[in-house]
């Protein structure tokens, strides 16, 4: 059982989405500010938040730095929804924290979908010791804390940027395709979820990781097939690599590094 905290100025949603997450058996409060949220997260550290991006006073952004700016409250995930929100916007916003997106108006069971796969992924991280690390030619994911570095540059990850992450690296020179991120990396059920949020976290995670994001190293894109991490971070060999797997499945490869 979980405990969340849903925050939207439109009441009918908000307990829509109140009953259908009580009917999983978790607990959950409905407010109709950001101010609200904020409240009763210091107060009850909810293990998940629930905001309308469009929040009125205090706005879902701003309620989003303030709790991860609170260390009691940094590992809470934060799921954001919001009609007005175009794809080509998700990075950018990612890149300062936030766990998932799902854009007004999608179907009640694919929010509920994102909710539970962000608490399965809160819920089934074990706590690693300080020694756990990947390692993968200048990259270092450190697992104790959620963090990537590379040339003594670290960048603090989001839990979905570092499950993904770590995803691909435990499966590195390995072509995953965005169906199998989304059922192994967020939970989602086959047919559920959308490629666009896979290719906003890959673009999140390449301008944390790639020293040029323009053109990746590490997270590449195989044209038609998915993402590959290259383990070397040898650009050049690398894709001579992605060209001979993908030449074995298909008469006519294509590898592109600037990708989805």
């Amino acid at each position: 059982m979980a405990f969340i905290i849903i925050a939207d100025a439109d009441p009918g949603l908000g307990s829509l989405l109140q009953q259908e997450f009580q009917r999983q058996g978790h607990q959950v409060l409905v407010v109709r500010s950001g101010q609200d949220a904020l409240r009763l997260a210091e107060r009850y550290h909810p293990d998940l938040v629930v905001l309308n991006a469009m929040l009125p006073q205090c706005s879902a952004l701003e309620v989003h730095q303030r709790l991860k700016a609170t260390l009691s409250l940094y590992h809470t995930q934060v799921l954001f929804y919001c009609m007005q929100l175009r794809v080509e916007e998700e990075p950018a916003n990612l890149a300062r924290g936030t766990d998932a997106y799902a854009h007004r108006p999608s179907p009640l069971h694919e929010l509920i979908a994102r909710g539970n796969s962000l608490l399965r992924q809160g819920n089934a991280t074990p706590a690693p010791t300080p020694s756990d690390h990947l390692i993968a030619g200048a990259l270092i994911l450190h697992c104790h804390n959620m963090t990537v570095e590379r040339d003594g540059r670290v960048c603090m990850l989001t839990p979905t940027e570092f499950e993904l992450l770590r995803y691909l690296m435990l499966h590195a020179n390995e072509t995953c395709s965005a169906t199998r991120l989304l059922q192994h990396v967020w939970g989602y059920p086959p047919g559920v979820g959308s490629t666009d949020l896979v290719r906003a976290y890959i673009r999140s995670l390449r301008c944390k990781i790639e020293e040029c994001p323009a053109r990746p190293v590490y997270l590449r894109t195989v044209r038609h097939r998915g993402y590959v991490f290259c383990s070397q971070g040898d650009g050049d060999n690398d894709k001579r690599w992605i060209l001979e797997q993908t030449a074995k499945e298909s008469a006519s490869p294509a590898v592109e590094a600037i990708g989805l």
